[in-house]
């Protein structure tokens, strides 16, 4: 309770510095204040999240073709501009991912945007080469993968598409095929998550991880108010 006689005698009057080294007058500040004398629980208003946003993006191809971005909201999405019935299907992992299509063959060249957040990169290789040899550098395998359809029918017009991935800081993605390929973009938002958690301290007191999503926090899990 800053302020108040019972937290300033704790903090400060008891201890045996105290005489060597008085205090002036304490100030309380606004917050601490107002939760200090409030008797109902101050109102959090929840942060907006930040929605990923893709720009400048560039994605080599043989054709040169149009370039478009298209949020993922079901299991099946359109996977070139310059070829009509293709699409992708199987996209349970994908969902609110945003794909970029492009040219139905993509090429060695540049694949760039700027992202706004951090971000996971899924490519999706075509299975029926070496996929691990053209996939970009520094994407790992992540066991998945999705379908690929010409459209026309038939079991022969349908392949697998292993997946790989690799995260991004905001800012510049770039990479590169390392050899011509059908293959998908994805890029994901990416979700920070905190595991075996210490932290030191006098009392060994419980640990815990809360998000931020207003302008107050409770401080620690051995104190109250």
């Amino acid at each position: 309770y800053p302020c108040h006689q019972e937290w300033l005698a704790d903090r400060y009057q008891k201890q045996p510095w105290y005489s060597k080294a008085p205090t002036t007058a304490c100030i309380a500040c606004k917050l601490a204040g107002s939760a200090a004398t409030s008797t109902s629980t101050p109102t959090q208003e929840a942060a907006p999240t930040l929605a990923l946003v893709i720009s400048d993006v560039v994605s080599s191809g043989g054709a040169n073709a149009a370039v478009e971005v298209e949020e993922i909201a079901g299991e099946i999405v359109k996977y070139a501009t310059n070829r009509g019935a293709y699409v992708l299907n199987h996209l349970g992992s994908l969902q609110s991912s945003k794909f970029i299509r492009g040219d139905n063959d993509k090429s060695t060249g540049d694949q760039a945007f700027k992202v706004n957040v951090p971000v996971t990169v899924v490519v999706a290789m075509d299975g029926r080469g070496d996929h691990a040899a053209r996939a970009p550098e520094g994407f790992a395998a992540t066991g998945e993968s999705i379908g690929f359809d010409h459209g026309s029918g038939g079991t022969s017009r349908y392949f697998l598409m292993p997946l790989y991935a690799k995260d991004f800081d905001a800012g510049l993605v770039k990479f590169q095929f390392r050899g011509g390929v059908n293959a998908g973009i994805f890029v994901m938002k990416r979700t920070l998550v905190l595991s075996d958690v210490v932290s030191s301290g006098g009392a060994n007191a419980a640990v815990e991880v809360e998000e931020i999503a207003g302008e107050i926090v409770k401080y620690a899990t051995n104190r109250g108010a």
